[in-house]
């Protein structure tokens, strides 16, 4: 006969098992490559174009001849799309005005969190992202 103790001990024993085995497991990070023929804009710095890689929305800016920016185009403040202002050289919501530099960082609101960036590189001829 096994006591309430013991009892107690193996359902939270095993419990705490399955909740080990039952651990959601952190995105895998995966590397997308999109050639600069397909993305005329981005040949030159200063061009920017918003596309769908696979399945992650990304505004890609041409910062200088070997810095790409990708960042998630939509906005932290009301999820509207931001764009890239060539002009002023920063991205911007029409929806509601904020106004972000080029990293993702807010420069004025009303969105006080920066968009989410992803590492991205040029390299032989094609833009590599890394998304999760």
């Amino acid at each position: 006969m096994i006591s309430r103790r013991n009892f107690v001990t193996i359902i939270l024993s095993s419990l705490g098992t399955l909740a080990l085995a039952i651990k959601p497991r952190p995105a895998q990070a995966r590397t997308l490559a999109v050639s600069l023929d397909s993305l005329p804009a981005l040949k030159e710095v200063g061009g920017s174009v918003t596309a769908k890689l696979s399945d992650q929305q990304v505004i890609l800016i041409r910062e200088s001849e070997d810095v790409v920016r990708a960042l998630d185009p939509t906005c932290t403040h009301k999820q509207c799309m931001v764009s890239f202002d060539k002009n002023q050289g920063r991205i911007v919501c029409g929806c509601h005005d904020s106004v972000f530099e080029l990293d993702g960082a807010p420069l004025s609101g009303p969105a006080t969190s920066p968009l989410r960036s992803f590492p991205a590189r040029i390299s032989e001829g094609r833009v590599l992202i890394t998304v999760e």
